[in-house]
């Protein structure tokens, strides 16, 4: 095959991933959308004001993320009960929210969109301890979120601090410094 025979076939199956490749809410059978091992990356977000939102959440109460800001460090974790990684970073998550328990933080595990039956089973197979509300795509949207898991941790002062793809392994490494940084701005009140 000669030179421009090979660019020419590259480029058609360059561009044949990127039209085909399946938008961040669908999952293919059997192929769950999740984010690499690990991975964080920088959102449109990062240092920005983190954008409002209203969640009705499980236990029927409503989470509405301005009532927080400035008070609490919110950390929001995107999920789907269909994702492997986001089984296996439960338990970190929940280990982390506990032993933070005195601190002026909160966590939101948001779903993408499943039903409630879904969910609650998720909840309780996993021992998730925060509260949960299920999203229908407009606050994955706001925050530009492309894959589970997701987690952001918004700080006191109300931007984001971390915009993190993949399983969280490590809470107190991935979260700790953020946290410690919007504590001591809590404690001074320069939120």
């Amino acid at each position: 095959m000669n030179k421009g025979a090979w660019l020419l076939s590259a480029g058609i199956l360059a561009l044949a991933v990127l039209v085909l490749r399946p938008p961040a809410q669908s999952r293919p059978p059997g192929e769950p959308l999740v984010g690499g091992a690990g991975y964080a990356m920088s959102s449109h977000l990062q240092e920005k004001a983190a954008p409002d939102f209203t969640l009705k959440l499980l236990d029927g109460s409503t989470f509405r993320l301005s009532d927080h800001l400035g008070k609490k460090v919110i950390i929001l974790n995107f999920f789907a009960t269909w994702c492997g990684p986001c089984k296996k970073e439960m338990p970190e998550l929940t280990s982390f929210l506990e032993k933070h328990r005195d601190e002026p933080l909160i966590m939101i595990g948001i779903d993408g969109g499943e039903s409630h039956r879904k969910v609650r089973s998720f909840v309780s197979e996993y021992g998730v301890t925060f509260p949960v509300g299920i999203d229908k795509g407009s606050i994955q949207e706001s925050y530009g979120v492309r894959s589970f898991p997701t987690t952001v941790l918004i700080g006191a002062d109300g931007t984001v601090g971390l915009f993190h793809m993949g399983p969280v392994r490590d809470a107190e490494g991935t979260f700790g410094p953020l946290l410690k940084k919007s504590l001591g701005l809590l404690g001074t009140g320069r939120s």
